[in-house]
């Protein structure tokens, strides 16, 4: 009896052993799986980042040139872009186009351009991305093309008849077509000229890109002079807007505060317009132009969502603490992007009254309450001491 039940004790402990190798086994298979399965949705999440800012790098530098040609036509005032649009004419355009070269072209002609290659190169992008899932970097890129900088270029918010949905396709997708074995980087100016010399892109597009600057800045910095049935005060007024929106999407997407004084007297340009309008415009959110707070007119850091970057967005709206902690989170990520680039550009900090830029020797301020001309003379005042240092 007793060698019996040592029999069966034996026989439990080993099936008591069986039964923790078999679990220690399963549990090894387990963590395998579930280690493999991280690295590889890793794997997967950085190779599509990659792919995303591998499209984004150039179609960032496009932007970049843009916005500083619209500067150059409202701010800076240049009078070789200025001359350029005021000789244009469609039948001139006609006479140029066969003897047209990179060289000789005019600083009209070569702003029409940098916006062809924006539009382009925010078509390839849109290609290149087309079949890679929502995050929040390309929710946050796509939010800004399609619903900011598209609806810009159309030019219905001040009444005006630009740039459509569709002629923004065509402008671009004409121009990948011309030269559809090379990707839209590789793409130049000097491609771009042989392509239009030869009416692989059609003349009648560029003429449209063309019209886009055709409009006499007028001095778009005296408030009195505004005049709402002016064609040409809304045009500028289109432009202002579109430069706020070019301007917020490459200082967030590349992390650069460099046209931070610019941004803030295109804001108070287009909150001129709405002084005395009953129906006002606004930039991300309705009342963002109508509050003393300047930090009110950036984008909040959420699209949808699946891109709820801002604590704010988590915090139920009572008692004004989703608006306080989407502006606390805007003062720190604002001002922290200003104060990274104290060697390239001057040090800048986003407040609540404008901008405070961080000078050698002294602090530079332009308030945006201050008056429509204030705010400008602020500005260049501020750009002359850039252009000495330089």
């Amino acid at each position: 009896m007793l060698d019996l039940v040592q029999v069966l004790t034996a026989i439990k402990n080993r099936w008591e052993l069986v039964t923790v190798i078999v679990l220690a086994g399963i549990a090894l298979i387990a963590v395998n799986v579930v280690s493999h399965a991280l690295v590889e949705n890793y794997k997967v999440r950085k190779q599509r980042r990659e792919l995303v800012k591998r499209n984004l790098k150039p179609l960032l530098s496009a932007t970049t040139e843009l916005i500083s040609r619209i500067s150059e036509l409202l701010i800076q005032e240049k009078k070789e872009l200025i001359d350029a649009i005021r000789s244009y004419s469609p039948e001139i355009l006609a006479q140029r186009i066969p003897t047209l070269s990179a060289a000789t072209m005019n600083r009209h002609e070569s702003t029409a351009y940098r916006l062809v290659n924006f539009l382009t190169l925010a078509a390839y992008f849109g290609r290149q991305t087309a079949d890679v899932p929502s995050f929040r970097l390309l929710d946050r890129v796509e939010y800004f093309i399609q619903n900011k900088i598209a609806v810009g270029l159309r030019g219905n918010l001040y009444g005006k008849n630009f740039l459509s949905t569709e002629l923004q396709e065509e402008l671009a997708e004409s121009y990948l077509a011309c030269n559809p074995h090379l990707r839209a980087a590789e793409l130049s100016i000097g491609t771009f000229v042989a392509n239009l010399k030869t009416r692989k892109y059609d003349p009648v597009l560029f003429a449209c890109a063309l019209s886009f600057f055709d409009v006499d800045p007028a001095r778009a910095r005296v408030a009195d002079g505004i005049s709402r049935t002016s064609d040409e005060w809304r045009h500028i007024l289109v432009l202002a807007h579109l430069a706020i929106y070019l301007i917020d999407f490459y200082q967030e997407l590349a992390e650069d505060p460099q046209w931070e004084e610019h941004r803030l007297y295109f804001v108070r340009l287009v909150r001129q317009w709405n002084a005395d309008v009953p129906k006002r415009r606004y930039l991300y959110e309705p009342g963002d132009l109508d509050g003393d707070n300047y930090l009110d007119t950036f984008p909040a850091r959420r699209t949808s969502a699946q891109s709820s970057l801002g604590l704010g967005s988590l915090v139920p709206s009572l008692v004004g603490c989703r608006d306080l902690c989407t502006r606390w989170h805007k003062f720190v990520a604002l001002n922290y992007r200003g104060s990274r680039f104290g060697k390239r550009h001057h040090p800048k900090a986003i407040r609540s009254w404008g901008v405070k830029i961080k000078l050698k020797d002294h602090p530079h301020y332009i308030k945006w309450n201050d008056d429509l001309e204030t705010v400008y003379e602020s500005v260049r005042s501020y750009m002359r001491v850039r252009f000495l240092e330089m």
